[in-house]
């Protein structure tokens, strides 16, 4: 009996060392390490140069708008001269877009209007939208002509894009005009005309867009645009930055977005708070500004200190770098992935493209 027993407590004992083990081993089952994607390393600000130009000089040219897919894969948009040439046997008639293919810009075979282009999204290098007033697309190696039937006025039009999807863009511009397409049909939203949209970004997580512009006096306003509603979350109107005026708008963060203009702006979107994060020197303003990440930001602007320069952030520290060119570019546009950076705009008559490569 007493053996029986010691082998009962043996037997009991063995099983609760395997099941011990078992355990053991499988609390201590690691996961395979996830290594966080490798962003550009934007601390050095070291830059190099590419600087090209458009036209003849006699007829104005400009850039306003500019995308990148890749190193390889460029759009910018503006009006170019001349405004009557054929390219690959196909008669056009106001070309407004040309595209860098790796070795080369090309205009490209689609017939612009005679104001030129002001903007340019894209879901993927196959799906581009093209903003003129109204809108034109690129689909799968065609252009063509979107018809909104929105009914703008004259001193309306679409000058600005943004969107996280072809189910979700929105487009804005002078005269309060503000549409949204759904991926069935495009819509305006009511908006007081004084209003003139500069910029427009968004959340691609949550789909909702934030636009800023400006009013009489200098004042302007941050809008909130979801589910196919406007709502103004801003007015400088009631703070200590009125008559500051802001021209540009990037989402920094889940709750922040940073804004430019005479000052380098955040704005909380859980306290509604505008703070200032860098200041200008008098007389300068932040016209463009794109951002690969929160320690990569790239601030085109104009006036007396930034004329024919450019300002990075790098997370730690803003840095001025002047552009090689004999004469002061006038700024439009900028965009930015990895360690490419391009801007647009004019010098002189000609069209003017900026390409800032990181080494």
């Amino acid at each position: 009996m007493k053996n029986k027993l010691i082998k009962s407590k043996a037997i009991f004992f063995l099983i609760s060392i395997l099941t011990l083990l078992l355990v053991t081993t499988s609390c201590n089952t690691t996961e395979p390490d996830i290594k966080p994607p490798i962003e550009p390393d934007s601390t050095t600000q070291n830059f190099t140069f590419e600087t090209f130009e458009f036209g003849d000089g006699f007829e104005s040219n400009w850039l306003n708008d500019v995308w990148i897919f890749d190193e390889n894969n460029i759009w910018a948009v503006g009006y170019l001269a001349p405004s009557d040439t054929t390219i690959n046997g196909i008669h056009i008639t106001n070309p407004n877009i040309i595209k860098w293919d790796g070795s080369s810009w090309k205009l490209q075979p689609f017939s612009g209007t005679s104001n030129g282009m002001e903007g340019i999204w894209a879901l993927d290098s196959s799906h581009i939208y093209f903003a003129s007033g109204g809108l034109r697309k690129y689909v799968n190696g065609v252009y063509s002509t979107i018809n909104t039937n929105l009914g703008l006025q004259n001193y309306q039009g679409i000058y600005k894009l943004w969107g996280n999807s072809e189910n979700n863009l929105w487009g804005v511009g002078p005269g309060g005009t503000i549409v949204h397409y759904d991926g069935v049909a495009w819509s305006k939203i009511d908006f007081d005309e004084g209003w003139y949209f500069y910029d427009i970004t968004g959340n691609s997580k949550t789909g909702a867009a934030f636009a800023v512009a400006q009013g009489n006096l200098g004042t302007s306003i941050i809008v909130e645009l979801k589910n196919g509603t406007a709502d103004i979350i801003f007015d400088n109107q009631n703070s200590p930055y009125y008559s500051y005026g802001l021209q540009s708008i990037l989402h920094y963060s889940e709750n922040e977005l940073w804004l430019s203009g005479s000052k380098i702006f955040s704005y909380n979107l859980m306290s509604e708070e505008l703070k200032v994060i860098q200041d200008l020197p008098v007389g300068d303003d932040v016209s463009t500004v794109s951002m690969t990440s929160q320690k990569d930001i790239f601030y085109w602007g104009n006036g007396t200190d930034l004329q024919g320069k450019f300002v990075h952030y790098n997370g730690k520290r803003f840095k001025m770098f002047t552009i090689p060119t004999a004469y002061t570019p006038y700024p439009e546009g900028i965009n930015s992935m990895n360690n490419l950076a391009v801007a647009v705009g004019s010098v002189g008559n000609k069209a003017f493209l900026l390409k800032i490569m990181r080494q």
